[in-house]
């Protein structure tokens, strides 16, 4: 099957006459031979890297919030600053999770000198 073939003349010929039997493979194999052709890809691309450039490439098609359930929220927090994540809440959010007995404890070792 010329199509393929690890040689360029016969990738070429496979491409030109294949017959396309499922449209949707179609596509698949078509972004590839773009890439082959446009960028002189090496066939040493695999399926992991096809898969990382495929999502890439298509990752404005998802909401963030999609994007976002695929990680663990200490993944995304790890992605920003203390600053960053803390200037989301207000002081009285924040204070709120803590217990008076934090609040306490910090506020005296405040005070001393």
């Amino acid at each position: 099957m010329q199509l393929f073939s690890g040689k360029a003349d016969g990738f070429r010929f496979g491409e030109t006459h294949y017959q396309w039997r499922r449209p949707r493979s179609h596509g698949l194999l078509k972004q590839l031979f773009e890439m082959y052709f446009k960028e002189e890809l090496v066939m040493s691309y695999t399926w992991e890297d096809f898969e990382r450039d495929y999502a890439r490439e298509h990752l404005h098609l998802l909401s963030p919030k999609e994007v976002v359930e695929q990680f663990s929220p200490k993944d995304v927090l790890e992605q920003f600053s203390p600053k960053d994540v803390l200037e989301q809440f207000s002081p009285k959010e924040m204070l709120e999770q803590l217990s008076p007995e934090v609040i306490e404890k910090y506020l005296a070792k405040l005070k001393k000198p």
